[in-house]
């Protein structure tokens, strides 16, 4: 295994150059769809047969349905709410040249933050990529903050967005968990 990674690695090599000043990647879609098939190709190198099962990612952009990701439980009442009342906004963003609205959250050690709403008029977001466009949103606050998962900045933390596209009135949460990790070693000297 370690032979197949070795020789993937160049390819691989864009997801530490890609990270945003949060930390997240920001990767136009035909170089994600490029690293998915780089890390395909190391893992049926390495005997698996179905490389999409075994990641077991599923789609880069999960759309916010009635579950989220790993989760299987539906969305609260009061989530429902919020997204309804998020996506009854779509007409009005529209005529007014927003393309994506966007909430980041970020937080760690039990304490965590949520940015304030911010419009867009780009093809694609991520945080900090593109300028915001002067438009009030400031009524979609709570709507966006009830969608912001639920224990994102317990222990080491986490971070993301949640994204509401205009035009394909569609509204997606990315969820970005930290872990803390550590390497041992044992040698005799």
């Amino acid at each position: 295994m370690v032979n197949v990674l070795q020789a993937e690695l160049p390819a691989l090599r864009i997801w530490q150059s890609a990270k945003t000043p949060a930390g997240s990647l920001a990767l136009p879609d035909d170089v994600w769809d490029g690293m998915t098939i780089s890390i395909d190709k190391v893992l049926r190198r390495a005997g698996i047969d179905d490389p999409a099962k075994a990641r077991n990612l599923g789609q880069r952009r999960n759309k916010m349905e009635n579950n989220s990701g790993d989760q299987d439980k539906a969305l609260s009442p009061q989530e429902e709410t919020a997204k309804a009342a998020i996506l009854r906004e779509c007409d009005k963003l529209a005529k007014a040249g927003v393309t994506l609205v966007a909430v980041h959250f970020d937080g760690y050690g039990d304490d965590g933050a949520t940015e304030e709403v911010k419009c867009f008029d780009s093809e694609w977001y991520a945080y900090a990529e593109h300028e915001p466009i002067e438009y009030d949103a400031s009524h979609l606050q709570e709507h966006f903050e009830t969608l912001v998962p639920f224990g994102y900045e317990n222990d080491c933390g986490g971070f993301g967005d949640v994204v509401l596209d205009v035009s394909a009135r569609k509204v997606t949460v990315e969820r970005n968990d930290r872990f803390e990790d550590y390497t041992a070693s044992t040698y005799e000297v």
